[in-house]
């Protein structure tokens, strides 16, 4: 009876956090679907990729000075640009926020249970720094999301001992570092994590390797 009672807890609160994810959204998609108006979306998120769109190629802009900063994200956002809807660029960078929740829900069902996934997938989307950003095109949330695959693919690595999933976390650790200059933290902080993992056979080879590999990534 007890475990009954608590399956059926269990289901309230899994329906209560999934009401709660769908109503963000609700609240999310119609602001983004709003006219851009952030500064920095303005005069740079979407001012550059527009200026190549125009020229047919990527350029230098020695007056602009955002414009040497990592752009693959804003690359992204040349595709609705393309058919004059900037205001699509703030659903792609919602999208990556979306995504990082289903990774974190991924990873704690397997970890813990479903209600604790959808716990974690709510209190990262509810988080007003996300709400926020999920409405503008800006970076940060291709940033969380590029890094959380990261981490992620580090420890099934780990787990595992699968080349693959390395290959995967130098992959979009290199994405991170081309997303935004905080994204150089990412490769950085992984080799050390994966010398630490390897310490005992000294495998300062894979090291070599993942960061040579984030390192071409995040350089095209």
């Amino acid at each position: 009876m007890l475990n009954q009672y608590q399956t059926y807890n269990s289901k309230i609160i899994r329906l209560l956090l999934l009401a709660g994810i769908l109503l963000i959204a609700s609240f999310e998609v119609p602001i983004a679907l709003l006219p851009p108006t952030a500064r920095d979306a303005l005069i740079y998120h979407l001012a550059y990729p527009k200026l190549y769109l125009h020229q047919g190629r990527i350029f230098e802009l020695p007056f602009a000075f955002y414009s040497y900063y990592p752009m693959n994200t804003e690359l992204l956002f040349m595709a609705p640009l393309y058919f004059n809807k900037d205001v699509l660029a703030a659903l792609i960078h919602m999208a990556f926020g979306l995504m990082t929740a289903t990774l974190i829900y991924y990873y704690l069902k397997d970890k813990i249970d479903k209600t604790y996934a959808l716990l974690g997938a709510f209190i990262f989307l509810s988080t007003p720094i996300v709400i926020k950003l999920s409405t503008i095109p800006y970076v940060d949330l291709a940033l969380a999301f590029h890094s959380t695959v990261a981490l992620l693919a580090f420890f099934r690595w780990k787990g595992r001992n699968k080349t693959e999933w390395l290959v995967v976390s130098s992959i979009f650790a290199g994405l991170a570092a081309g997303t935004k200059y905080n994204g150089l933290y990412i490769p950085l902080i992984l080799s050390i994590m994966i010398l630490h993992a390897s310490r005992k056979n000294h495998h300062f080879r894979t090291v070599f390797t993942f960061l040579l590999v984030s390192i071409a990534v995040a350089s095209t």
